[in-house]
């Protein structure tokens, strides 16, 4: 790409983030919020905020995608697809990144067709090279429900070189190594993690898997649970 495109791809995709998606600063920071809630103290504490972004603005559709993510996490399937059919309802009204993302998780999980999940997610990283939610969701649902371990593990590297405090990335890739029997991986992923003093009680039944990989001898060590 010459300079000159490469310039023009950034200022086409560098609106403001409250702007491209609320037209409400209020909103925007309840949004803004939840998700660093959802980091520190877990997505179910992060479901009141993402509520208040859509109270201040119905046509958030950001702010849906994001609690119909919340209560996915949260094993609530019907609200889960209740707020994220919304979202995606409402994704011609939004810029590109609050539409990918609508668009992938209204596909993938309110609806289930992994693959148009997956072509969206790989549309929204070649626009958006440096963004690192379809990474997430690669890693988190989309490759798991396929059973593609070795593009799991692929994906969450991604997401640690776009964002090294992303806590959760480590815990997948943990979680993919032992899948795999390959324990040295695993526990390298996990160290990594501790090193880093991430903590996080979304990806809290990770924290332990050092300990576990410790104790358990080769052939029996347990699958660490979803």
């Amino acid at each position: 790409m010459r300079a000159r495109e490469s310039l023009t791809t950034v200022q086409k995709h560098n609106t403001p983030l409250a702007e491209a998606m609320t037209s409400s600063l209020e909103a925007f920071k309840a949004y803004s919020a939840g998700w660093k809630i959802a980091a520190s103290k877990g997505t179910g504490a992060a479901i009141p905020f993402f509520k208040r972004a859509i109270d201040l603005d119905p046509k958030f559709a950001g702010a849906y995608a994001a609690l119909g993510l919340m209560y996915g996490d949260g094993g609530e399937s019907s609200r889960a697809a209740e707020n994220t059919s919304k979202a995606y309802e409402l994704r011609e009204r939004t810029s590109d990144v609050p539409k990918f993302f609508a668009a992938a998780y209204y596909d993938g999980g309110a609806r289930g067709n992994l693959e148009k999940a997956e072509q969206t997610c790989e549309s929204w990283t070649q626009t958006y090279p440096c963004e690192r939610l379809p990474h997430d969701f690669l890693s988190g649902f989309i490759d798991p429900a396929s059973g593609r371990y070795e593009k799991w593990i692929e994906e969450s590297r991604k997401v640690s070189e776009i964002d090294p405090d992303a806590v959760f990335a480590y815990a997948i890739r943990a979680s993919d190594y032992v899948a795999l029997d390959q324990m040295e991986e695993a526990e390298k992923a996990t160290a990594i993690g501790t090193a880093r003093k991430l903590e996080s009680p979304s990806v809290k039944p990770y924290s332990e898997t050092r300990l576990q990989l410790q104790k358990s001898p080769a052939p029996g060590r347990p699958h660490i649970a979803r």
